[in-house]
């Protein structure tokens, strides 16, 4: 990514292709976390977040200028973790949109994040497991990743004639609206 003085960049789309397995006892959390690494002050921004044994898939905005981990925003959709899926959080001044496999599963815009972050692939035992178990064995496979820097100056789409996701839960079935944004390919 290029350098916003530290490691990431301010707003963005992120999209990564993966598939993981069903592994007792891990989670994936994969987050935009602040440059300046004044949690939670400066917020975050967590998508695909999930416990691996389970079947469901979260999207958290940690909000900016909390003071606790607790002050968030969240969207959750149902999960086969038997199938790839493509993950896109998509960051922008007052707005986060969470897609998956091309549903939009969230659309968050209250106190969103607006300090550069840096996006972090975190695959770790999970936060509740006391004992791992000797039998948990699988695999986090990640097809590829991409990243867009947002760009004020580009010219948007038009909306669609869909009304847009609700800023909690949303049910992964909705097509995807666009979200009047327009990012540029970051080549290096």
């Amino acid at each position: 990514m290029p350098s916003t003085g530290d490691k990431g960049q301010k707003y963005g789309r992120y999209a990564v292709r993966f598939k993981a397995d069903p592994i007792d006892g891990y989670k994936m959390a994969w987050l935009l976390w602040p440059d300046s690494a004044k949690w939670p002050r400066d917020g975050e921004i967590d998508f695909p977040e999930r416990n691996l044994d389970t079947t469901v898939v979260n999207g958290f905005v940690h909000h900016q200028g909390a003071r606790t981990g607790s002050d968030q925003a969240s969207a959750s959709a149902d999960y086969d973790s038997g199938a790839w899926h493509t993950a896109v959080i998509e960051w922008s001044p007052n707005l986060v949109v969470f897609t998956l496999d091309g549903a939009e599963i969230g659309r968050i815009s209250e106190r969103i994040p607006r300090t550069p972050m840096h996006w972090v692939l975190q695959t770790e035992t999970m936060l509740t497991a006391k004992r791992l178990p000797t039998s948990a064995a699988g695999n986090v496979q990640i097809d590829w990743v991409s990243v867009w820097k947002y760009d004020p100056t580009a010219v948007a789409p038009p909306a669609s004639n869909g009304s847009p996701a609700t800023a909690v839960t949303a049910s992964p079935s909705a097509p995807t609206s666009p979200t009047g944004v327009r990012y540029r390919v970051i080549r290096s």
